[in-house]
């Protein structure tokens, strides 16, 4: 299937140079926004705030409980399914021991992944540039830059951020890519 997929992105057509260059410089831009160098700092302020309740609550407590290999709602209930957790785990366990800077780096970097892969979903599916940043901007401000309680820092409430549904565009790419291939039959 990866085969098959390299194959479907080569066949995209992309509307002149202007349009190739808007597109490699828009996951440049989305990093930038997202990226947060000094994660001590944040976590610190998290911390002083609510004593990184909600991210225990959220991902850290399951993930922990993963990690250590306990089994998800036998050993430690997860509040918010066990694919986070999971996955969380295996990254912690691969960036060399479970902290807090390598969960928010995780949450950094997955909502990269996320914001990037709905512009190139939007884009694919709508074929068009200003529409595909137009989307991706109305992602950036209901996910990321507008929390319900306007906190000042959006990782202090990862629920409300698109960790939550970081698994629904890699989803929703496989149906567009089965709806293309229905298409051409």
């Amino acid at each position: 299937w990866l085969k098959k997929f390299g194959l479907w992105v080569k066949q995209l057509s992309w509307t002149g140079t202007r349009g190739k260059r808007l597109d490699l410089i828009i996951p440049l831009v989305v990093f930038a926004l997202i990226f947060i160098p000094q994660r001590e700092g944040v976590l610190a302020l998290i911390f002083q705030q609510d004593r990184l309740h909600r991210i225990d609550t959220f991902v850290a407590a399951a993930a922990w409980a993963a990690y250590k290999g306990e089994i998800l709602y036998v050993d430690q209930v997860a509040l918010h399914g066990f694919g986070l957790p999971v996955f969380a785990a295996g990254l912690n366990r691969m960036m060399g021991g479970f902290s807090y800077d390598n969960l928010l780096l995780i949450f950094l970097i997955a909502t990269v992944l996320y914001l990037i892969l709905a512009y190139g979903l939007l884009r694919l599916w709508l074929k068009s540039i200003s529409l595909s940043v137009m989307g991706l901007l109305l992602i950036l401000k209901f996910h990321v830059f507008s929390n319900a309680q306007a906190q000042p820092i959006i990782w202090q409430q990862p629920e409300n951020s698109v960790i939550r549904f970081i698994f629904d565009i890699p989803f929703l790419i496989l149906i567009f890519m089965h709806l293309q291939s229905c298409r051409s039959r």
